[in-house]
């Protein structure tokens, strides 16, 4: 894991957390988890998913930036300990910034796929989203007209990266994909 992709205050912040036992119940996810992954920029906030609704009784003070959500789609991939608490695969990750960016499209999310690609194949990764939400009907290709659209991400400012990245750089390889993947599935 690379403790350079968190501040010192979301270090301290995770191992109260740690402690907490209503914590075991979730899940670390999205950019935090994905910067501990891939050391490639800050991330601040906690976003905990759990597969269950659980109201959390307990009001942790001086944290910033957390929050918990009821995740109900399955893991593809157990999760991993670091520091006494779970977190998605990085697998799992990819998909839920997929499915982000369908949604939404922030540059900090383009940025994440964009060094989880750098690990592993987009096709794969779409697989593995496909599987994900199957039984939700959720269309892969929505993802993939997604993966070219930045309206939303160009309003965004650059997240505080550790490693350098070009923006436009990053737009075009995902225009690349999404033209070759669209092609390739008859959808463009």
């Amino acid at each position: 894991m690379f403790e350079k992709g968190i501040s010192s205050q979301t270090k301290r912040n995770l191992a109260v957390l740690a402690k907490l036992k209503f914590v075991r119940r979730y899940f670390l996810a999205g950019g935090t988890a994905c910067a501990l992954y891939l050391g490639h920029r800050l991330s601040f906030d906690l976003d905990w998913f759990s597969d269950k609704p659980v109201e959390p009784r307990v009001i942790v003070a001086n944290l910033k930036d957390l929050s918990f959500f009821i995740y109900p789609y399955p893991l593809l991939f157990p999760r991993h300990d670091y520091a006494g608490i779970k977190l998605a695969d990085i697998k799992d990750i990819a998909c839920m910034k997929l499915d982000a960016i369908s949604r939404r499209g922030t540059k900090r999310d383009f940025i994440d796929l964009y060094f989880i690609c750098k690990n592993y194949r987009l096709d794969y990764l779409l697989e593995l989203y496909e599987q994900k939400f199957a039984k939700y009907n959720v269309p892969v290709w929505q993802a993939v007209k997604s993966l070219g659209y930045f309206a939303q991400a160009d309003e965004n400012d650059l997240p505080e990266m550790l490693q350098p990245v070009d923006w436009n750089h990053v737009k075009h390889f995902f225009e690349t994909e999404a033209f070759r993947l669209a092609k390739s599935w008859g959808i463009g």
